[in-house]
C-alpha cells in the first residue's frame, strides 16, 4: 500500500511538473541598433527571449548560434513599435516548464538589428559581424515590472519590463539598450570539434577506399 500511495504522489509530482507554465509580458524600450542613441531597433527585427541553467551570466551568441553554453532559446518574435520607435511590447506563452525553462532560470531579451523576424524564420543563423543586444535584471525588477527570474508557480505572468533614462526617464542607462556585442569570426569550441571530427572520418573513408 505504501508503495503504492508513492508511485501516486510521484505521478503527480511528474503531471505538475509537465503541465506547470508561465507566460511572459516583455514591455521594453529604447532599443538600439548599435552603440549610440541616434539609431533604433528596426521594426521587424529579431527579438529573443533566452533563458539559462543554474548560472546567473548568459552565454554570448556566436557564429551560426544564436545562443552558447546552456542557454536556450524560448521564443522568437518580431520588433514592433506599439508605444512608439524604439519600444517593443509582445506576449509569449505560456510556456510549459521543461527542456530550457524551469523555476529559478533567469531570462534575458537579445536582438538582432540586421536580422530580421522573417529571416530567423528562413533559417537564417548569426554571422560573422552581426551586432547584437542582451539584456537581463536578474533578482531586480526595473520600471514597474516583475523580477527577470523563472517563478516557481504555475500560471503566473511574468512582467519583463525595463526602460533606459532616454525613455521618458526610465531607470536603466541607455547603454543598457544598445546593440554592444558581435559575433565573432571563430566557431565556438563546440563547432570546432564538429568540424574536426568530420574531418577525421572525411580521412578515413578516403584511407578505406584507397
Amino acid at each position: 500500500m505504501k508503495r503504492f500511495f508513492a508511485m501516486l504522489f510521484l505521478a503527480s509530482v511528474a503531471a505538475t511538473t509537465v503541465h506547470a507554465t508561465v507566460t511572459f509580458a516583455l514591455d521594453a524600450g529604447y532599443l538600439y541598433s548599435g552603440t549610440t542613441t541616434t539609431a533604433y531597433m528596426p521594426t521587424g527585427g529579431l527579438l529573443l527571449l533566452i533563458s539559462n541553467t543554474g548560472e546567473s551570466t548568459f552565454q554570448p551568441a556566436a557564429l551560426g548560434d544564436y545562443v552558447t553554453g546552456d542557454d536556450s532559446v524560448l521564443a522568437a518574435f518580431s520588433m514592433n513599435y506599439n508605444n512608439g520607435t524604439g519600444e517593443t511590447t509582445n506576449t509569449v506563452g505560456p510556456l510549459s516548464y521543461g527542456v530550457g525553462l524551469a523555476s529559478g532560470d533567469d531570462v534575458a531579451l537579445r536582438w538582432f538589428p540586421n536580422i530580421t523576424y522573417a529571416m530567423y524564420l528562413s533559417g537564417t543563423l548569426p554571422a560573422a559581424g552581426n551586432v547584437y543586444g542582451t539584456y537581463s535584471a536578474g533578482n531586480s525588477a526595473p520600471d514597474g515590472g516583475s523580477t527577470w527570474v523563472v517563478p516557481s508557480d504555475s500560471g503566473a505572468t511574468l512582467d519583463l519590463a525595463f526602460y533606459t533614462v532616454d525613455d521618458q526617464g526610465g531607470s536603466q542607462l541607455d547603454s543598457k539598450g544598445y546593440a554592444s556585442s558581435v559575433v565573432a569570426a571563430v566557431p565556438e569550441p563546440a563547432s570546432l570539434s564538429l568540424v574536426a571530427g568530420a574531418l577525421v572520418l572525411g580521412a578515413f573513408a578516403l584511407r578505406r577506399r584507397k
